[in-house]
């Protein structure tokens, strides 16, 4: 009997995907990109897809995204989970201060977007707006970290399927969480591939 198209794409088998996954204890990505970015003058866009597996209602901030210069929170840019909601700190706005109306979901895909520029932000859950304010800019060089930096802190127990970085309308890293193995994460636009530090991954459906 011959095979019919709809035959051969019904038996083909479908490739695996992968996430990667933080424990929420230690494990974090180091983007190895953000040096050189400055907020005074750059417009940047920061695109995390993720679904959380824990999310902690009290305590600490849960930290999803996270850039430091120099020490203390006036010179840190941290996105998290705070009391079980989406919070954003930066600058001089503490993210204790600074915590969204948009409750956080275990089990459920998300695409966070934040856009920064010179006056301001914008942070969207899934293409809603739920939070927008200014501030002083003060990032002229950082590295960035999802899931937490190398430091103390709470990290988010959640799967990462891809970031993306626009830099002033271009996109300069672009990191999809598909290798299933190894220790780094290919950036598919430039040389700034990601390293893993505890993180495994994980096939998905």
């Amino acid at each position: 009997m011959l095979m019919t198209n709809e035959m051969a794409i019904g038996n083909m088998q479908k490739p695996t995907e992968y996430a990667l996954v933080g424990d929420g204890v230690d494990d974090y990505l180091n983007t190895n990109y953000g040096n050189g970015i400055d907020l005074n003058v750059d417009d940047i866009t920061v695109e995390i897809e993720i679904e959380f597996l824990n999310v902690g209602t009290t305590g600490d901030i849960q930290d999803i995204y996270w850039g430091e210069v120099g020490t203390g929170d006036n010179n840190r840019i941290y996105l998290g989970i705070y009391e079980g909601y989406f919070s954003l700190g930066i600058a001089n706005l503490l993210h204790t201060n600074n915590k969204s109306n948009k409750a956080v979901q275990i089990n459920k895909n998300y695409l966070i977007k934040i856009d920064f520029n010179n006056s301001g932000y914008d942070l969207y859950i899934n293409e809603d707006l739920v939070m927008q304010n200014s501030y002083t800019p003060f990032i002229t060089s950082a590295n960035f970290y999802l899931l937490n930096a190398n430091g103390t802190g709470v990290r988010s127990n959640a799967q990462i399927f891809s970031y993306r970085v626009i830099l002033n309308n271009t996109v300069v890293q672009s990191l999809d969480m598909n290798e299933g193995s190894g220790a780094n994460v290919k950036d598919y636009v430039g040389s700034n591939d990601a390293t893993i530090v505890g993180a495994t991954w994980q096939e998905v459906d």
